[in-house]
């Protein structure tokens, strides 16, 4: 979320303009910026597509070779085998 709000920053962006973006409540936005929570998924990916970010999911280390790695990228996912 830190790193989400570092580009929000950058972007010039108000939380309560991402909020309207993403539909969200300005206050609630707030919140998952400022306060330990721990957001649904689907909010932090309409956060990082608001802001033209990406994420990306890795397979720890311990996970067999065969788990794919996934990547987010406007909030579609795209997958990729692991090597």
């Amino acid at each position: 979320m830190r790193q989400l709000d570092n580009l929000r920053i950058q972007a010039g962006m108000t939380k309560a303009q991402l909020a309207r973006i993403i539909g969200k409540d300005p206050s609630t936005v707030r919140c998952l910026f400022t306060a330990e929570v721990n957001p649904e998924l689907k909010t932090v990916i309409a956060l990082a597509a608001a802001l033209k970010a990406e994420i990306t999911l890795r397979s720890r280390k311990s996970v067999p070779q065969r788990i794919k790695d996934h990547t987010i990228v406007g909030g579609i996912l795209n997958t990729a085998t692991s090597s």
